[in-house]
C-alpha cells in the first residue's frame, strides 16, 4: 500500500505538462510541451488562432484547495513579452496581479484597434479581474506608445489611461485618458460597464505640430470652444 502511495505520489508531482495539455479546451494546443503540469512550458502555443512562441508557468497548489486555480505566468515572444500572477475561479471569473505586458498595436492580438493602426501597448495593472471576459476591476495604466495610421500615413502621438478607482455601486470604473505628447492635446475619461459596455468622452484638439490634414479631420467633431478644443465621444462593448 505504502508503495502504492507513493508511485501515486509521484505521478502527481511529476505529472507531465503534455498529459495535462491533452485535457486543454478547443482551441488550445502546444509543439512542444516541457515540464510538469506544476512547473512546465511550452514552445508553440496557440489559443484561440493566436501563437506564442514560448509560456511558462508555476501553479500554486495550495490555491486548488480553494477551488481556484492560481499560477505564476511568463509569455516570451518576439512581439509580446509580459508576465503576470494568475487566479482562475468557478464562474469565469480571472484575476491577475502584477501583469506587466509589452505588445504591438495589432488588430490580430487587439481587435479594439482598427486595421490599418501601429503602435506599441505597455500594460502596467497592479490588479485586474474578468467575468466571463468582461474587465470588472482595473487597477494600473495603459500605455499606447508612438500610435499612428498607416494609410495614409500619420503620427498620432503618445497617450497613457489610468485607473485609479475602484469601481461604484453599480460596477462602473472610471479611467482617465491623457496624451504624452505628440500632434493632439487631448483628455477624457473612460467608463467601464460590468456588462462589457463602455463609453468614452473628452475633449481634443490639435498642436502647432499637427499636419493640415489631422487639423481638418477634428473640424468634423464640430465647432471648437474658445480654447480651440472639441468634444469627442465614443461607446460601444467588449
Amino acid at each position: 500500500m505504502l508503495s502504492v502511495l507513493a508511485l501515486a505520489a509521484t505521478l502527481l508531482v511529476r505529472f507531465p505538462a503534455r498529459w495535462g495539455l491533452a485535457l486543454a479546451p478547443a482551441g488550445v494546443a502546444c509543439e512542444q510541451p516541457a515540464g510538469s503540469v506544476w512547473r512546465g512550458s511550452c514552445k508553440g502555443l496557440r489559443v484561440a488562432g493566436l501563437s506564442l512562441e514560448s509560456v511558462a508557468w508555476q501553479l500554486h497548489p495550495l490555491a486548488l484547495l480553494r477551488l481556484r486555480l492560481g499560477l505564476d505566468l511568463q509569455v516570451d515572444d518576439a512581439r509580446v513579452a509580459g508576465q503576470a500572477q494568475l487566479d482562475l475561479s468557478p464562474g469565469g471569473r480571472l484575476e491577475a496581479r502584477n501583469l506587466r505586458a509589452h505588445l504591438p498595436i495589432d488588430p490580430g492580438l487587439l481587435p479594439l484597434f482598427p486595421r490599418g493602426w501601429g503602435g506599441e501597448l505597455e500594460l502596467a495593472l497592479d490588479a485586474l479581474q474578468l467575468v466571463d471576459n468582461h474587465p470588472v476591476a482595473l487597477r494600473g495604466a495603459l500605455h499606447a506608445r508612438g500610435l499612428r495610421r498607416f494609410a495614409p500615413p500619420m503620427a498620432l502621438g503618445d497617450y497613457v489611461l489610468r485607473f485609479e478607482q475602484a469601481p461604484d455601486a453599480n460596477g462602473r470604473q472610471l479611467g482617465q485618458l491623457r496624451d504624452e505628447g505628440g500632434p493632439l492635446a487631448l483628455a477624457g475619461q473612460l467608463q467601464l460597464g460590468s456588462d462589457g459596455q463602455y463609453e468614452l468622452n473628452g475633449l481634443v484638439a490639435a498642436r502647432p505640430e499637427a499636419g493640415a490634414e489631422l487639423a481638418h479631420d477634428l473640424e468634423m467633431l464640430g465647432p471648437a470652444d474658445a480654447d480651440g478644443r472639441r468634444p469627442f465621444s465614443l461607446a460601444g462593448s467588449f
